[in-house]
């Protein structure tokens, strides 16, 4: 590992080197990660939100070397991210005034294959998934809808899955089993799975899951197990999906991003608050092992923590944010913090060199997207652009390209 003298200077940032040993140089790691097979999954650079079933935020390519900006997507008003399918299609969310909001397939150039309209007026704030046949799970026009269609964008199927409304009633975080069976928790704090062909298998309420539908479940390695994101005195909860059972819970408080499994079943909580939800909280880093027990905790100032998850690199590595960044080996042994002076403002990603790409944003709204290598060296940064100001979705790897699409604003950017 590059060594670091304390209080290093990189351009705007602080860097602190805290361990003297890295995973990358172990000759056996017992942490190390390889891709989960998934066939439920398409085969894309990236099908799902967070990538994958355990919402790792890891590619296997290469993503944005240089930093420069390629290319800009027309998109209005989504609070979703970006998912590919098997061909490379990129599958986003687009307000139309007037008409409401539409599912588009295009590419990164901007071009448009086909449009669905999929919302009347609420604002998308989940992403779509892309099944092993290219085929998108989405959510559908009607509330408690969810539709899949083909890659021509054809219905295929329409579930309504529950007599629920407001505004976050259709936007419930969507996750594919093993089975192709679909699984999201409404804002009735009800988890519900439906089929491949589109009907309510069976569904499990209560009290305890999170009525904030945003947030996606993660899957255990195996495919048995899901996470779930708890309510108010509940922080995670484990859910049995042979036996549609709760197998334990965890913690005390709403947790207000989605969990993260290595694997070796291990599960990573970022806990804290979202800014405006005035709880008093337990602000920490967690790992859990897979029966809930608490492998290691790393403790917080008070922190905004809402939507924006960590990511674990290909040697096992964790990777969290908020006005720090924190790099910890998998059995909780802090390796190195940048001091970023500034908010985290999206989900972090890495790329197959175990480069962690990030966004961030200071007091003035002004933005900044980083790479840096596991060692905490940045690779590149594009800093001060006001035109990032409205940033803020988890970005995603497509092959040689970065692209992180905006909050509420006008575009998706390209970054290469």
């Amino acid at each position: 590992m590059r060594k670091l003298g304390l209080g290093v200077v990189l351009p705007g940032l602080l860097i602190f080197s805290l361990s003297c040993d890295s995973p990358t140089e172990s000759r056996s790691n017992p942490y190390e990660q390889q891709p989960i097979d998934w066939p439920s999954l398409a085969d894309s650079p990236w099908p799902m939100y967070r990538h994958d079933p355990q919402n790792t935020g890891r590619s296997e390519f290469p993503g944005a070397a240089s930093g420069i900006i390629l290319n800009k997507i027309s998109q209005r008003n989504s609070q979703t991210s970006i998912v590919i399918g098997p061909d490379l299609t990129l599958y986003y969310f687009n307000q139309k005034p007037g008409e409401g909001y539409f599912l588009y397939a295009g590419d990164i150039n901007g071009n448009i294959k086909w449009s669905k309209r999929v919302l009347r007026s609420d604002e998308p704030s989940t992403a779509p998934v892309v099944l092993y046949d290219g085929s998108i799970v989405a959510i559908g026009l009607e509330e408690g809808e969810y539709i899949r269609l083909g890659a021509n964008g054809d219905t295929i199927w329409q579930c309504y899955s529950g007599n629920f409304s407001g505004l976050w009633a259709s936007n419930a975080g969507i996750i594919v089993g093993l089975d192709t069976t679909i699984y999201f928790v409404d804002n009735t704090q009800t988890l519900r799975a439906i089929s491949k062909n589109g009907t309510l298998e069976w569904s499990l309420s209560d009290s305890r899951f999170s009525s904030d539908c945003e947030y996606i479940p993660a899957f255990s390695p195996d495919g048995k197990t899901l996470y779930a994101n708890g309510f108010q005195s509940t922080t995670l909860l484990a859910i049995d999906l042979e036996n549609q059972s709760i197998k334990w819970t965890f913690g005390t408080i709403p947790l207000c991003n989605s969990p993260m499994v290595d694997n070796q079943g291990n599960i990573f909580l970022l806990n804290g608050k979202w800014q405006y939800s005035g709880e008093e909280s337990d602000f920490a880093f967690y790992s859990l092992t897979p029966d809930g027990t608490v492998r290691w905790k790393y403790s917080l100032n008070d922190v905004d923590t809402y939507r924006i998850e960590p990511v674990i690199d290909w040697q096992g590595n964790i990777y969290f944010a908020t006005d720090t960044l924190y790099s910890f080996t998998n059995d909780g042994k802090l390796r190195w913090k940048i001091v970023l002076g500034k908010q985290l403002l999206v989900p972090l990603v890495c790329n197959k060199e175990n480069n962690i790409y990030f966004v961030t944003k200071d007091s003035n709204g002004m933005l900044a997207v980083f790479s840096i290598n596991d060692d905490g060296k940045i690779n590149w940064s594009i800093e001060n652009t006001g035109e990032y100001i409205r940033l803020g979705s988890t970005p995603i790897i497509y092959n040689n390209f970065l692209i992180i699409p905006g909050w509420r604003s006008e575009w998706i950017y390209i970054i290469q």
